[in-house]
């Protein structure tokens, strides 16, 4: 301990640090630990490997209440304070008028008008004197950081570690920036999903004072390893994370730092004004946009935005670097270093999403943030080298790397250099006469391993009948037949055609439309679509028509809000932004992001909606579509609640109110008597794939009861003219006649084969569970409604898994489920019945397979797991001849 730290201020952890060897320093006035007797290394490593326990009870905490808070705090903060609800944190700069950072800040919302403000430990009196000075419109400001401690647990084991400090009940939802609540322990303790270190699995902790030491401990005997502010310096910075004083604040020319001269300054700056340094702050996001996108051509230079901080790296040598250093780029100055180290990272073992890094391996590297001029960016062909002018003179090389760290769950995987890129390999004409051979053999040899080898469980797969293989093969595969209807010749006139020679594919697709509208009970049938994807573009985008009619002139609007099942809960990727739903969706002006609503779910079971809180959801937001239907769905959707609910408020003939659409994706062939009917239950449209639990070729279908008069004729018009001419041309008519083919089989086994995909699914959960294993969803019901099983397995471990049980010849899918990380954290593995019900199992067969499955995934790894192959080749060996065929 050094002499003066009598004068230092401790945490409540201080006592703790010293006895258990930590090397105390002072850090911005205060008495912390740097690091143990580990090493900055091992602490590094043991973050990145395992989970990191820090203590941060240095830093400031300010808790701002009272009506007024909202206003007070969108003028002392650059975030979007007002988009925040409960339960929701925003990292921002408390800014200065030429728009650089008195400090960085994070705010956490805890009620309405109750706030947590935590501030850097050196800047606290600082931060507390400049907030005094702005009007707070009657809130209160106190400084309460002797009142919590403050922990912060990093690490891909920390959610293991922190369910294992649970009382009862849930962590804060699985989302970066979300908080609340929980028991540990026997203490009520704010929980939030925030963190220094780049680690996606992260959260921090705010214990009162006197139960801070207690749960540290707790922490540390759960796992978790001890950390200094060595490795929290070395972590952030491979992260890429700004630090008060190297980044933000006063620069090494001493001029102030902009605060968009870092890239998270796109997360933490609101649009529009009403703070401190927003005229200046919009300078330089505009500025900053237009250097990301290259524009710096021409007659523009950056005014203010001069330099930007970007990472960069030493790849060859050992030489550290350091704050201060001097970059040249081509013999010219172009910045400085401002945060440098050598850092370790971990060699992986093993290769994809499945390696996990080496408990004994590592290597080290220097790296470093500079502030950097804005002109130099970094470029894939490694082109862009450095030279770096330590303090003496001496001089070395680095290069302007991407970044440091790409954050994948569950381990953060380090930048360790640059790959050449490889073009594709070209193939002579003399080759192609083996390739064509060796093609053959292989499609033969893997047709056959699909359709009698191996037990496929995988819930999006569908094998077709040979009835429906020679229809997809016969002469209208490679047709065309553009079609279109034209009102002024009337509601029954044949649609105009634009080829000739067309006459049986235009009677076989009007048979189509006949034998779909059968199996669906449905009034209106749109089969040109050919997947799932593009019928719920189709749909978005005639809504998006149907929504702007009558405003010509002007500009189009988007879909102002939508609610849709969260990806995170199951959601199909084609009603999420990142899908389908990207080009349709407005942006919300308030809350800066898409405006997307999500359902709400049951408590008691996360695969469950509840409708009642979902219809408050919608009476509040009004949106302008409802997206039922999930990839992820063991249950049915409370279409019928929602609907009435939606008819009843807004007037079920009004027709501005929510379209209800139903993404029948995996359910389409289970729609019906059997599992549900969500035209019947006031759906106005269904869209779906043909190839999942339906019999079809892999195709879509948009399906309605919207008949003449009805309040959304017009989009169902729109819903036509989008399918052609809007996104298809050729509907690939041989796939179309297939489907028919299909159709005319479900609707011959229309009473046979669903109830049996479900039956055989609650005897497949049924047989897991009786195996010993793990099974999602409500017991009352048999685990599932439809063809899908959940299983989890371990936290993590969803991919070796389904790993192990490919390897015995049993196909599945990894699935991440609410509480996982990301996919490549995935607990779970997502089965489907409705294939292997085609080739005739039944209920003990799926109970036979369950106890096999659970055999499998008892073995150690994938090489054993192949060991069961030949059982896995025996029992599919009873079941070759497909099933409910014409």
């Amino acid at each position: 301990m050094n002499d003066d730290s009598t004068s230092l201020a401790r945490t409540p952890l201080h006592a703790w640090h010293v006895e258990h060897g930590g090397r105390m320093v002072p850090f911005g006035g205060w008495d912390m630990p740097v690091q143990y007797k580990t090493g900055i290394i091992a602490e590094h490593l043991a973050t990145r490997r395992g989970a990191g326990a820090f203590d941060v009870s240095h830093m400031g905490r300010l808790r701002v209440r009272g009506k007024g808070s909202v206003a007070f705090l969108s003028r002392a903060l650059t975030c979007n304070v007002a988009a925040l609800v409960p339960g929701e944190a925003a990292y921002g700069f408390i800014a200065t008028p030429g728009g650089g950072a008195v400090d960085d800040a994070y705010l956490y919302m805890l009620d309405d008008a109750d706030y947590l403000l935590v501030v850097n430990a050196a800047n606290r009196d600082k931060d507390i004197a400049w907030l005094e000075a702005i009007d707070r419109d009657g809130a209160t400001l106190e400084d309460q950081s002797a009142a919590y401690g403050m922990i912060s647990l990093q690490g891909p084991r920390a959610q293991v570690i922190m369910e294992s400090l649970l009382d009862a009940g849930a962590l804060p939802e699985n989302k970066r920036n979300r908080l609340g609540t929980c028991r540990l322990a026997g203490h009520d303790v704010i929980v939030a999903r925030t963190g220094y270190t780049g680690e996606p699995v992260c959260f921090e902790l705010f214990p009162a004072a006197d139960f801070t030491v207690e749960l540290w401990q707790r922490l540390i005997d759960a796992g978790a390893t001890a950390v200094g502010l060595g490795a929290r310096d070395s972590l952030r910075l491979e992260a890429g994370l700004p630090l008060y004083g190297h980044e933000l604040g006063e620069g090494p020319d001493g001029r102030e730092i902009p605060v968009f001269a870092n890239d998270l300054a796109r997360f933490a700056v609101r649009g529009g004004d009403g703070y401190t340094g927003c005229e200046a702050i919009a300078k330089q996001r505009e500025e900053h946009m237009r250097i990301k996108r290259g524009e710096l051509g021409g007659d523009w230079r950056p005014q203010v935005l001069t330099h930007l901080v970007q990472p960069i790296a030493v790849f060859e040598g050992r030489r550290p670097l350091r704050a201060g250093y001097r970059v040249l780029h081509d013999g010219e100055a172009a910045g400085w270093v401002t945060s440098g180290t050598t850092v370790p990272y971990a060699r992986f073992d093993g290769a994809g999403v499945t390696a996990a890094p080496s408990q004994e391996e590592h290597v080290l590297r220097p790296i470093g943030l500079a502030l950097l001029d804005a002109r130099l960016r970094y470029r894939s062909d490694r082109t862009v080298r450095l030279t770096i002018e330590d303090d003496r003179g001496k001089s070395f090389e680095a290069e302007l790397v991407e970044r440091n760290l790409w954050p994948l769950a569950p381990y953060g995987r380090a930048h360790t250099g640059f790959e050449a890129w490889a073009p594709p390999p070209r193939v002579s004409g003399n080759e192609v006469p083996g390739r064509v051979q060796a093609l053959k053999d292989s499609a033969d040899r893997n047709h056959r391993w699909r359709r009698t080898g191996c037990v496929n469980l995988i819930p999006s797969e569908q094998c077709t009948s040979a009835f429906v293989d020679a229809l997809c093969t016969s002469d209208p595969a490679g047709r065309y037949n553009e079609h279109k209807p034209m009102r002024a010749l009337g509601v029954n006139a044949p649609d105009v055609r634009y080829y000739k020679g067309t006459a049986y594919s235009m009677e076989k697709e009007e048979e189509l439309v006949a034998a779909l509208a059968s199996f669906f009970d449905c009034a209106q049938v749109e089969p040109r679509v050919i997947s799932g994807q593009m019928a719920n573009d189709t749909v978005y985008d005639a809504l998006v028509q149907f929504r702007n009619r009558h405003r010509r002139g002007q500009e189009p609007r988007r879909l102002s809000r939508v609610l849709v099942h969260d990806l995170n809960r199951g959601g199909h990727l084609s009603a999420q932004v990142m899908g389908a739903l990207k080009n349709y969706v407005a942006f919300d002006p308030d809350t800066e992001r898409p405006a997307v609503e999500h359902f709400v779910y049951r408590d008691d079971d996360p695969h469950a909606v509840d409708a009642a809180a979902t219809c408050e959801v919608v009476e509040r937001t009004r949106p302008d579509l409802i997206v039922f239907g999930r990839s992820v769905i063991i249950r049915r959707e409370p279409v019928a609640e929602v609907a009435t609910f939606v008819h009843e408020h807004f007037g079920a003939d009004d027709p501005s109110r929510p379209l209800i659409m139903f993404d029948g994706a995996h359910v389409l062939g289970l729609i019906g008597d059997h599992y549900q009917k969500p035209l019947h239950e006031g759906a106005d449209v269904i869209t779906g794939s043909t190839h999942k639990s339906f019999f079809g070729p892999q195709r879509g279908v948009v399906l309605t009861n919207i008949e003449p008069g009805h309040a959304f004729e017009g989009f169902w018009r729109q819903v036509r003219s989008r399918a052609f001419p809007g996104h298809v041309s050729n509907h690939h008519l041989g796939t179309l006649l297939g489907l028919l083919g299909a159709t005319y089989e479900m609707l011959a086994f229309r009473d046979e084969y669903p109830p049996q995909v479900i039956a055989n699914a609650r005897a497949f959960a049924a047989g897991l569970v009786d195996a010993g294993l793990s099974v999602e969803g409500d017991p009352a019901i048999g685990h599932t409604e439809t063809h899908q099983v959940l299983l989890r397995v371990a936290r993590g471990r969803g991919e070796h898994a389904a790993t192990g049980l490919e390897a015995a010849g049993i196909i599945t899918n990894p699935q991440a489920y609410h509480d996982d990380p990301s996919f490549a954290a995935a607990s779970g593995v997502r089965m489907g019945t409705q294939e292997m019900t085609r080739y005739g199992m039944r209920e003990d067969d799926f109970r036979e397979l369950a106890t096999l499955v659970a055999r499998i995934l008892e073995s150690s790894g994938a090489k054993d797991a192949a060991g069961f192959a030949d059982e896995v080749r025996a029992l599919r060996a009873r079941f070759t001849e497909m099933r409910y065929c014409l």
